[in-house]
């Protein structure tokens, strides 16, 4: 993998240590990476080994177990809400707004 060298593919590139970090902007380093990673054939084994080893880290099932765990913990600390609680509020929204009119 090359990838920019700001962003996401920073923290994912330190996880699998699976190819190649560049600048966006600079188009020799993107071109000399990509050579790199052809022509050396043993960093292109280790990239291609680590990251068939870690990618499922970040397939989108493995996000959504993330983010429901996530979720999952917030629950406790929040009080649970009536659905009749908001057609309260809507009502004296209503009541309020037909007031003022």
């Amino acid at each position: 993998m090359v990838a920019t060298k700001n962003g996401g593919p920073v923290d994912i590139q330190r996880v699998l240590d699976n190819g190649l970090l560049v600048d966006p902007h600079d188009e020799q380093s993107i071109a000399t990476a990509l050579l790199k990673l052809v022509a050396d054939k043993q960093l292109w084994a280790k990239c291609r080994q680590n990251g068939l080893k870690n990618i499922h880290l970040y397939s989108w099932p493995a996000h959504c177990r993330t983010y429901l765990s996530r979720i999952a913990s917030c629950r406790p600390r929040h009080p649970q809400w009536q659905s009749s609680d908001v057609v309260w509020g809507l009502t004296i929204m209503s009541l309020n707004l037909q007031a003022t009119l």
